[in-house]
C-alpha cells in the first residue's frame, strides 16, 4: 500500500487538530476560503472541527453553525464538504485511507481502501455470507504476514473460494 500522505493530529486540551504530512505531497487538506472566515484563528478552529467530525450528522451540524455565523456557504466550500462527508462515511466503515495503486495485472490502476481493523477471520466470515460464498470478483484483499502467521503477505483474490484455514490462523 502507498504510504499515508498525511494524518490528523489531535492537539491536547480540545485545541483542535493539525494535519501532518511528509511535505512532498500536494495539499489536499480541507481549507476554508479566507474570504468566508477572515479571522485566521477562527478559520483554523473551524477547519479542525470539520476534519475531526465523526459522522456526516456531526458535519451537517457544524456547517449549519457556519451558516449562522458566517452566512451562506460558498460553492468552493460546498464541494470540499462533499469530500469530508465521504471521509466521515469511510471512517464509519473502518476505512482510513483511500488511494490508487498501479494494478499488478498491468492494466490501469486499482482503488485501494485500507481498513486496519479487518482481520483474516473477519474476511472469511464476511465471504461466507456473500452470494456463492466467495468474495466479489475484482475485490482482492491483502493481509500482512503478521495477520496470517506467515513470512509473506497473503492476497485473497475476489471470485475465488477461500481456504478457511489460511485465514483463520490469526
Amino acid at each position: 500500500l502507498p504510504a499515508v500522505p498525511r494524518t490528523n493530529v489531535i492537539l491536547p486540551g480540545g485545541e483542535g487538530s493539525i494535519e501532518a504530512g511528509t511535505g512532498d505531497e500536494k495539499s489536499h487538506s480541507f481549507k476554508m476560503p479566507k474570504s468566508y472566515v477572515p479571522d485566521e484563528a477562527d478559520r483554523i478552529a473551524e477547519e479542525s472541527a470539520a476534519r475531526l467530525a465523526e459522522s456526516t450528522a456531526a458535519l451537517v451540524e457544524i456547517t449549519e453553525s457556519w451558516k449562522d455565523k458566517y452566512g451562506p456557504l460558498p460553492p468552493s466550500l460546498q464541494r470540499k464538504l462533499k469530500t469530508l462527508h465521504l471521509h466521515a462515511c469511510l471512517r464509519t466503515l473502518g476505512i482510513d485511507l483511500v488511494g490508487t495503486a498501479k494494478s499488478p495485472r498491468g492494466k490501469g490502476s486499482d482503488c485501494v481502501l485500507r481498513s486496519p481493523g479487518l482481520r483474516p477471520r473477519h474476511w472469511a466470515h464476511i465471504s461466507k455470507s456473500l452470494p456463492r460464498g466467495v468474495p466479489t470478483k475484482g475485490l482482492d484483499v491483502v493481509f500482512p504476514a503478521r495477520f496470517v502467521d506467515g513470512t509473506e503477505d497473503v492476497e485473497v483474490e475476489g471470485g475465488v473460494k477461500i481456504d478457511p484455514l489460511l485465514l483463520t490462523a490469526a
